[in-house]
């Protein structure tokens, strides 16, 4: 029986293969998408350092690197996520709240692993020596909601890139992307936006997929997006959340559904910036 992690990774693969895309392998690696300096620091430390686990989470926050008997964590600074004020706030938050959960956080930038992979592994190995062993295992942490940064920041650099409002309480943007992509379509009403691509078939149209989400705060661009649904081509609509507009409160009765939803938007925000949605990506409507 698939579960349905297994179900939305499938969906997205042949979404992608659907719109012909040659080099899918390269873009994927076990339908988990890491950037390249991850793959390069894996690849040099996955040896010296065996347990070093990939695109883990830990309470609402995905990290990049975790050694869990260590609860030691690495994380790979790439430009695109982390060269803006609001970015570089977020990873002083996610930090602390990662430190306050009683992990430790060590931090390397893209250029430092694209110049040196090696002197970074080595570094990192010289301070998990220094790291207590937790024998008896680490308690799970069971946060309130779960996070999509990969995809809001994608989609938010897609809107600023075209000069598109998204602070206004109604609103619609559809972009396209030559004949091999469906058109992609981000609209937003009042504290929820939902993003798709989308086709026609048979005059019908078809979202696959199609992810809603509630914008926490006042601000869409930096404060967080929790998913609340989604609708593919394969398998019904699901839902996670509940939103009251009236009262401005969202509740999650199904957290294991919503880390579903929220690791397979990681994978498809990373996709949509690996596609060139961001700098070829076509206002339409």
């Amino acid at each position: 029986m698939l579960t349905p992690l297994v179900k939305l990774k499938f969906s997205l693969n042949f979404s992608i293969r659907r719109m012909r895309i040659p080099d899918i392998e390269t873009a994927l690696t076990e339908l988990e998408v890491i950037s390249p300096m991850q793959a390069m620091f894996y690849k040099e430390a996955i040896e010296q350092i065996p347990s070093l686990e990939y695109e883990q989470y830990i309470g609402e926050y995905r990290v990049d690197f975790l050694v869990k008997e260590k609860k030691f964590v690495i994380e790979i600074d790439g430009h695109d996520y982390h060269k803006t004020k609001e970015q570089r706030t977020r990873d002083c938050l996610r930090q602390r709240k990662l430190n306050l959960y009683g992990y430790y956080v060590i931090r390397f930038t893209g250029t430092e692993v694209y110049r040196n992979v090696g002197s970074c592994v080595r570094e990192t190995l010289d301070l998990l020596k220094q790291q207590p062993q937790f024998a008896n295992g680490i308690a799970e942490i069971h946060p309130d909601h779960y996070y999509c940064f990969r995809i809001q920041e994608s989609v938010m650099n897609l809107l600023d890139r075209n000069n598109c409002d998204f602070y206004q309480d109604e609103c619609c943007f559809r972009f396209e992307l030559g004949e091999y992509f469906d058109p992609l379509l981000i609209i937003k009403s009042g504290k929820i936006a939902s993003v798709s691509h989308f086709f026609t078939q048979n005059c019908d149209v078809i979202n696959d997929p199609q992810v809603s989400f509630y914008l926490e705060g006042d601000d869409p661009g930096y404060g967080n997006w929790i998913p609340v649904s989604i609708q593919q081509l394969f398998g019904s609509r699901r839902e996670c959340s509940s939103y009251d507009s009236d009262a401005d409160i969202l509740t999650t009765y199904d957290l294991s559904e919503q880390k579903d939803i929220a690791r397979f938007c990681e994978i498809w925000g990373a996709s949509i910036r690996a596609q060139g949605w961001i700098t070829d990506g076509q206002l339409v409507s």
